[in-house]
């Protein structure tokens, strides 16, 4: 009996380690099925404004026109030869890319005597966008950083027209050759500017240390001009609209107010401030980025642009403003609202949209809650020249000498019933703080111009 039990014991150990072996076998050779989980994707549910492409924001700032004699005129979007040579980009090429070291001499020569066309844009363009607004046979040197300005001149020595693309940041220079002829450049497109405000060249003095002067150029009228105040129709964005562009599912949101009366949406995650008594909004998503190495500033501007167009849109006219590439902070990539040719300017950032991304992931936006309608009425200003500015800056105890650019914008002012659009001339000095100076003629309750009551839609 006892043996009958220890070969029992026997067959069903045996069987044990069977069966633990067969559990073993399949486990080795079953692989499990993991199921990939997808990044966090928005739908445009919460779509107020236009979807944008990259040929819609990227656009010229001005186009200026050289005589020689020192003699400029300028043009801006809303003027019919910026309009004439914008249509002409696109029939333009490039070839024969050369590094061109700039000198004193040769600087001069090409400001002040060389007949020349001059392509401004509001900061520097990353080389792989700006290869796709013109033509390009050959490649540009992968290091030249954003270019600012091209300047086609006419070399009257070779008669021929070379095409300058200028780098302000980079401090660097690249000429190549256009398909451009002198006839076209003297004949077709420098009598478009001839009627158009004359401007001043200004630069700051140059110092030992840096040649200033080849790169902190820019333009103020020589006389006075008119330009158009507005009163516009304002709504605030729609906050259910704010709130379903950036969250997935509304029942995990939780409302806080702060004390300031400031609202914060969050689901645990991401958080939507919106702080209303100064019209802005900001979006956070503290989010780990993906490791994406290798990215173009191209690929960085169209990740910003489509994430824009998926949380709210474009609400009114957007150009793209810079790229700010801040060491362990990602790079801050934005867009400045317009009203004709004039940018919108503020001390609190209200009139731009802008992204941070990382490493391929946008982890805040912050963009205004104002969105321009139809404009109620405008009136007529005469605006103060480029010298009169100057008197007025030197009166103020501002040392001009260290003014690197200069331009002329709208100054936004909020009131119940519209935002009133006052011209301002926008004064940026080298120590990177920014001067509003206000650029009418005479004082608000001197103006003549009277407001029209006219109700058409917003440009």
């Amino acid at each position: 009996m006892r043996q009958m039990t220890e070969s029992g014991k026997t067959v069903i150990l045996c069987i044990l380690v069977a069966v633990s072996f067969l559990l073993t076998f399949q486990l080795w050779n079953k692989q499990p099925q993991f199921e990939f989980i997808a990044p966090t994707t928005y739908l445009e549910s919460g779509l107020i404004g236009e979807s944008k492409d990259m040929e819609d924001l990227v656009t010229p700032n001005a186009v200026v026109f050289h005589y020689g004699e020192n003699r400029h005129t300028k043009a801006g979007p809303t003027d019919a030869p910026y309009a004439s040579i914008q249509s002409q980009l696109s029939k333009w090429y490039f070839y024969d890319f050369l590094t061109y070291p700039l000198t004193k001499q040769k600087w001069e020569s090409l400001t002040q005597e060389k007949p020349g066309l001059e392509i401004q844009f509001r900061s520097g363009i990353p080389v792989s966008i700006i290869s796709q607004m013109f033509a390009f046979r050959g490649e540009m040197s992968n290091r030249m950083k954003g270019i600012d300005r091209i300047w086609l001149y006419y070399e009257e020595s070779e008669d021929m027209v070379y095409a300058l693309f200028i780098s302000k940041d980079g401090k660097q220079v690249v000429r190549a050759r256009t398909v451009v002829s002198p006839k076209d450049l003297t004949e077709s497109y420098l009598p478009m500017g001839r009627f158009m405000p004359e401007q001043i060249l200004k630069y700051m003095p140059e110092e030992p240390a840096r040649n200033t002067v080849f790169w902190q150029i820019y333009y103020v009228p020589k006389e006075q001009q008119k330009i158009r105040q507005f009163r516009f129709h304002y709504s605030l964005l729609n906050e259910k609209a704010i709130i379903d562009a950036f969250f997935l599912d509304p029942t995990l949101i939780r409302k806080i107010v702060e004390r300031d009366n400031t609202v914060i949406y969050t689901d645990g995650s991401r958080s939507l401030q919106l702080r209303k008594e100064q019209y802005l909004m900001t979006f956070t998503d503290p989010a780990l980025p993906q490791k994406t190495e290798g990215l173009s500033d191209e690929d960085k501007m169209l990740g910003g642009i489509s994430f824009i167009n998926q949380h709210l849109g474009w609400t009114g006219s957007y150009y793209f403003d810079r790229l700010e590439q801040r060491l362990g902070e990602g790079d801050v990539i934005s867009f400045r609202r317009y009203v004709g040719s004039y940018p919108l300017v503020s001390n609190d950032g209200r009139e731009t949209i802008s992204v941070t991304t990382e490493e391929g992931q946008i982890v805040t936006m912050k963009r205004s809650l104002i969105d321009l309608k139809n404009y109620v009425d405008y009136k007529e200003s005469e605006i103060i020249s480029g010298p009169t500015l100057y008197e007025r800056l030197r009166a103020q105890k501002v040392d001009t000498d260290q003014i690197q650019n200069v331009y002329l914008g709208y100054q936004s002012k909020v009131f119940p019933e519209y935002v009133e659009l006052t011209p301002v001339w926008v004064v940026e000095m080298q120590d990177g703080t920014t001067l509003m100076q206000d650029a009418r003629a005479k004082n608000p309750e001197e103006e003549e111009g009277q407001w029209t009551g006219a109700k058409p839609k917003a440009s």
